[in-house]
């Protein structure tokens, strides 16, 4: 019965959960479907298992319900290891593979071979910074002072390098057109901790002082806007230089005397009068091709900001519905792109600065005019009763081009909508999937960009003088009651000076972990090889090289028929090179040590070094 029981279980395993062909179908170029991953069988797996268990628990007696399952556990790992081992993903899938298999245990790995190496691998940190939605920086800011409630005590010197760290993190992320989300998933503990929402709503204040990640979005946007800025003041330059000679002469009085000799055939007008209505209109007339100058090229603007910035406004929006109102027509990016712009029209010295021209009292209040045309044209309340000029010269625009500033707004915000990222994300394909040859070109892509080498160097600066504290934090280990929190440190000094434990190969070639390994034990432990050969036979050449030699088969004297010797003879030659020597051998290229499932009852434990896939 126990036979007939253990051999059901194992044949359920291998035939209707081990044995989905969508789920180890790994040369398919398309990505796995949630249901088709790898990981999904393994889970089914487990659940077969705690099942069992529950249900063996319950009937049989104990020692018998655990050594059924222990036979049941081992046969199925086997064949899962067997499985994994001849793995040959294509790059769409070898990532999801890996997923399903370490998950956030992959993190950890990844994140010590980062600072084991000498120098900084920009490939692999910038990969370890996108991986699973951005966790590694999530965890830097859920564990900075970015985050806590009591960060007004930190230090300047500490503030300033959590800034310097928060700049370097922006700009790096701000640039990844492939991956709009990531600024938003990388900095969303801080956004939301900090409400910064908010401060976007408000971005075109600049009287208010702001975190640094809002001052990096304003500079972003004021790029942007500078352009429009510097043509419209080149707008109004070029009308004073043709209409206002003229105009100059209409404020000159002509006497009296001199009108009184004018012949009455002359029809004569005095000028003044004349040239007051032409300079109104004229003014009407530029504040016209102005406002159509920039909801022409307002669409362009949104279009010139990165992929990730227009993604922040939109999640943003999403947290500022007391604001629905305002935002309804414009939407977020519009509204502080347009409260930009018309910050940059209301301030002379950033127009001077700008254009590079000083600006005389004049070209100062046609820009101020046109700031106000902006904010009606949007529904900005203004402040005070609007000018007269204001309403015609709306009015005069929405008779020429009937609901044309209207579909130039909705033409500019669909550059802000989900379509727009769904399309950033199938280019780049998603942060999880990212190939090396994607990762490559982001990488040249950052480096190219004026200080994304420093930013890169930065990071990983911060990362690895951090490295105790994000490894307690990938492995789960919460901080005991006595213990002081950990926070994470930006004011670590120059690079060469970051302390921890450098990798050292003459340490770690007999440690597994901190536990020094005694190889020599290992040679005399009483190994039942007949057992390991077949379970491990999918594994590494390596693994497989060091169990074939130590076959009783392939010992000096076996007693072997003329067929077993043939076979013997071409697997010396195919796998060890040379004649094996009697007795049981531990060559000292094999890499890895079998499990103690192996082992003779005399050995009570051993490490398991076994190839993993």
């Amino acid at each position: 019965m126990r036979e007939q029981l253990t051999s059901y279980c194992i044949q359920a395993c291998y035939t209707c959960i081990l044995q989905d062909a969508e789920s180890h179908h790994w040369a398919d170029p398309k990505p796995f479907y949630e249901g088709e991953r790898c990981s999904f069988s393994v889970q089914m797996w487990f659940y077969f298992l705690c099942g069992l268990r529950s249900d063996l628990w319950a009937v049989l007696p104990a020692e018998l319900a655990r050594d059924v399952l222990g036979q049941v556990l081992t046969d199925t790992l086997q064949l899962l290891v067997r499985r994994y081992a001849r793995a040959r993903a294509s790059y769409k899938r070898h990532l999801q593979i890996r997923d399903g298999l370490m998950g956030q245990a992959s993190l950890a790995c990844q994140l010590r071979l980062l600072t084991s190496d000498p120098g900084c691998n920009p490939k692999l940190l910038l990969q370890m910074l996108l991986y699973r939605d951005c966790h590694l920086p999530r965890i830097l800011l859920e564990n900075s002072y970015f985050c806590q409630e009591n960060s007004s005590e930190m230090s300047t010197e500490s503030c300033k390098a959590g800034d310097d760290f928060m700049m370097s993190l922006f700009n790096l992320f701000s640039c990844l057109n492939n991956v709009p989300k990531a600024l938003t998933q990388a900095l969303q503990p801080y956004l939301e901790r900090a409400h910064i929402w908010e401060h976007l709503y408000t971005l075109a204040d600049t009287t208010r002082t702001v975190p640094i990640v809002v001052s990096c979005v304003r500079d972003i946007v004021t790029k942007s806007t500078n352009s429009l800025l510097q043509h419209l003041v080149s707008m109004v330059l070029g009308w004073q230089a043709t209409e206002e000679p003229g105009a100059a002469l209409f404020k000159r009085t002509v006497p009296e005397n001199v009108l009184a000799k004018i012949p009455k055939d002359w029809n004569y007008t005095p000028l003044d009068v004349k040239g007051k209505d032409t300079v109104a209109k004229t003014i009407i007339s530029l504040a016209i091709q102005a406002l159509s100058f920039i909801f022409t090229n307002l669409p362009m603007a949104v279009a010139s900001l990165p992929l990730p910035i227009r993604f922040l406004f939109q999640v943003a929006e999403k947290h500022l519905s007391q604001h629905a109102r305002q935002l309804r027509l414009v939407g977020l990016l519009i509204w502080a792109l347009l409260g930009c712009l018309i910050q940059g029209l209301e301030d002379p010295d950033t127009l001077e600065q700008i254009s590079g021209l000083a600006l005389d009292r004049s070209a100062k209040d046609r820009l101020s005019l046109l700031a106000e045309c902006v904010q009606a044209a949007i529904g900005i309340q203004q402040k005070g009763v609007p000018k007269p000029s204001v309403h015609k010269v709306i009015q005069a625009l929405e008779e020429k081009r009937p609901k044309w500033t209207q579909l130039q707004l909705q033409k500019a915000r669909k550059l802000c909508s989900d379509s727009v990222f769904e399309q950033g994300s199938e280019r780049g394909v998603a942060a999880a999937e990212l190939t090396e040859q994607k990762i490559g070109l982001m990488l040249l892509e950052v480096c190219h960009k004026a200080g994304g080498s420093s930013y890169l160097r930065q990071i990983y600066h911060i990362i690895q003088g951090n490295e105790e504290l994000l490894m307690s934090k990938l492995s789960g280990s919460s901080d005991l009651p006595n213990d002081p929190p950990l926070f994470v440190k930006f004011d670590l000094g120059p690079e060469s000076h970051v302390g921890g434990a450098r990798f050292n190969p003459l340490h770690q070639f007999d440690h597994i972990g901190k536990k020094k390994l005694d190889q020599s034990a290992v040679v005399d432990w009483a190994w039942d090889w007949a057992r390991l050969l077949p379970a491990y036979q999918g594994m590494s050449r390596v693994t497989f090289r060091a169990l074939l030699a130590n076959r009783w088969e392939m010992q000096e004297g076996a007693q072997l028929e003329d067929g077993e010797k043939a076979m013997v003879e071409e697997l010396e030659k195919a796998f060890l090179g040379c004649c094996c020597t009697p007795g049981p051998q531990n060559p000292p290229e094999a890499d890895e040590t079998p499990g103690k499932q192996a082992q003779g009852k005399t050995q009570p434990s051993a490490s398991d070094e076994g190839s993993t896939p």
